[in-house]
């Protein structure tokens, strides 16, 4: 049974209690965490706790809000964040899980007819952008942007050499703005979207128990976001 929270989650309890209820905080991403609604990433985690007989209890804030939750002891995990390195270690509360709940595709889009290509983002001499709270996923010179239409205006015009983020979200803007015929993209690679837990005793619990569930999970659904998909050859230098 899912339990929504309009509140604040409940209080840290005393003893780890993560084989028999999880109190999840997701931050709210349009399209699979929204408030008010059963949003995609909810129904596959509530499927995922149904089957494994635990108590879901949640609520849907803010990204700051729901890692803070997390850290403070009020949540067990918040959900969605990009893994942007190998290092599970966020800080000195927070790590990642291992387990992987999907993976999200990131393109480098340039201008239709420009003759850069994907693999001179490495050089140091374009002019690249990308989404702002993403700029230390790329090991190479990037300027954030808060204004993803701005920053595809501006690779159309010939302002910027190439942006590169998220390829469902991006494609969604260059859709909306009538630019596909003027756009040319290339896959750069994938990062894989993981859970955030507390880094002590009950999250090494949480962690194994993701570990067992959430590739089962991926494999029983039909659902295309969470199913594994054939690898890609990733951009290189």
């Amino acid at each position: 049974m899912a339990l929504l929270l309009h509140g604040p989650l409940l209080v840290q309890a005393s003893a780890c209690g993560v084989n028999t209820v999880w109190r999840v905080s997701f931050g709210e991403t349009p399209g699979l965490t929204e408030p008010g609604k059963k949003s995609t990433l909810i129904e596959f985690i509530e499927n995922m706790t149904v089957g494994a007989g635990i108590d879901l209890q949640y609520q849907v804030v803010p990204f700051k809000r729901s890692l803070i939750s997390v850290s403070a002891g009020h949540a067990d995990m918040h959900v969605p964040l990009l893994q942007s390195d190998d290092n599970l270690l966020i800080d000195e509360n927070l790590m990642y899980s291992e387990a992987s709940f999907f993976e999200v595709p990131f393109n480098v889009y340039m201008e239709a007819d420009s003759e850069i290509s994907g693999s001179d983002i490495w050089s140091g001499g374009e002019l690249i952008e990308t989404d702002a709270a993403h700029t230390h996923f790329f090991p190479f010179s990037v300027t954030g942007s808060h204004c993803m239409e701005c920053s595809l205006r501006k690779l159309v015009r010939g302002r910027i050499d190439a942006y590169i983020y998220a390829e469902v979200t991006t494609e969604r803007t260059i859709k909306k703005l009538d630019f596909g015929h003027k756009i040319r993209r290339e896959f750069y690679k994938t990062f894989p979207v993981k859970a955030v837990l507390p880094r002590n005793e009950c999250g090494e619990e949480l962690n194994r128990k993701l570990n067992s569930l959430v590739p089962a999970a991926r494999r029983a659904t039909t659902n295309p976001t969470f199913r594994a998909k054939p690898k890609t050859p990733e951009l290189s230098n």
